[in-house]
């Protein structure tokens, strides 16, 4: 991952909160980690998919070094597709949604949103077999 945005929802504008106190400025300072959030979003896609399919499913786990901060590749396996932020938030029906798809070379990917978010995908892995069912109707939501 290479950058972050933020977004102010709800409350007072900058610089309506600025003029209310008289300040000559704002300042905000954020400590986040993309690292730590790329794993978080592989962990939910790789812990997603070993609860739809079982542990003994996978073949190679591509993020698992990743995850287990073995190795510094997370956003080999961790972005957004284009178009992830296009979605109206009045379109999306669940708080959280995990879907789980995968490819003729049975390639694992994940599409997850957090909060009626942004849409990330994970590469997750290769599965030992091509799984005998349509992959893009399974999902876990809330």
């Amino acid at each position: 991952m290479t950058g972050i945005g933020l977004e102010l929802v709800g409350g007072l504008s900058p610089k309506a909160l600025s003029q209310m106190h008289k300040a000559e400025g704002l300042a905000v300072e954020v400590k986040f980690s993309s690292v730590a959030f790329a794993q978080l979003l592989a962990k939910i896609s790789y812990g997603s998919a070993v609860a739809m399919l079982g542990l003994d499913s996978m073949e190679e786990v591509f993020v698992l070094p990743s995850i287990l901060a073995q190795r510094d590749d997370i956003g080999t396996w961790v972005g957004c597709p284009p178009g992830a932020f296009d979605e109206e938030p009045g379109q999306i029906r669940d708080l959280h949604e995990v879907r789980i798809l995968q490819n003729q070379s049975r390639t694992l990917m994940a599409v997850v949103r957090l909060f009626r978010g942004v849409q990330y995908q994970v590469i997750i892995g290769r599965t030992r077999t091509k799984l005998g069912r349509d992959m893009s109707g399974a999902r876990c939501k809330a």
